[in-house]
């Protein structure tokens, strides 16, 4: 992480914008604003799929934990007998990866992941609901200096 900071940071300082000293900092400049955010938020280890699993939680609770039995049920099939096809399975996040796919397979056929998340409404019309994304948020409202009454929404379904 420390050396793609450093690489996003540097092209930032070549484009002219002020340059972060850290992740998920903000550094400013005058009115001129830059920052590199990184998944799950500062300090804490995860990927995007550590996002999304909680929030496709909360919309689709069943099939949320239908594909999580179907994946453990390949990650047990794999660990008894490895095959070189399942190796992605076996990343960190491969299988939450994989529940997300097969998620996404079934509430858009044929169609990739970024389908479903759009047209299916995986995340809430109330995002500061979410603690899994206040530390996007707060960084966003830094960035962009927002003030708490501009972030509000409306409220369809939250992470619970």
């Amino acid at each position: 992480p420390d050396t793609r900071f450093s690489d996003f940071a540097d092209v930032l300082a070549d484009n002219g914008h002020p340059r972060p000293h850290g992740l998920d900092s903000v550094a400013r400049v005058g009115e001129r604003r830059a920052g590199v955010f990184a998944f799950p938020g500062r300090g804490c280890a995860g990927s995007l799929e550590d996002l999304l699993v909680p929030l496709a939680s909360a919309r689709f609770p069943k099939l949320t934990a239908h594909a999580g039995r179907y994946v453990s049920d390949w990650v047990a099939i794999d660990a008894a007998e490895p095959r070189a096809d399942f190796k992605e399975l076996r990343q960190p996040s491969g299988p939450k990866k994989a529940q997300l796919s097969a998620m996404g397979a079934l509430l858009k056929p044929a169609k990739p992941l970024t389908a479903s998340l759009e047209d299916q409404r995986w995340l809430p019309d109330n995002l500061r609901e979410c603690p899994q994304l206040q530390p996007l948020i707060a960084f966003l409202a830094e960035l962009l200096d927002v003030t708490g009454e501009q972030q509000s929404a409306g409220a369809a379904h939250s992470c619970g």
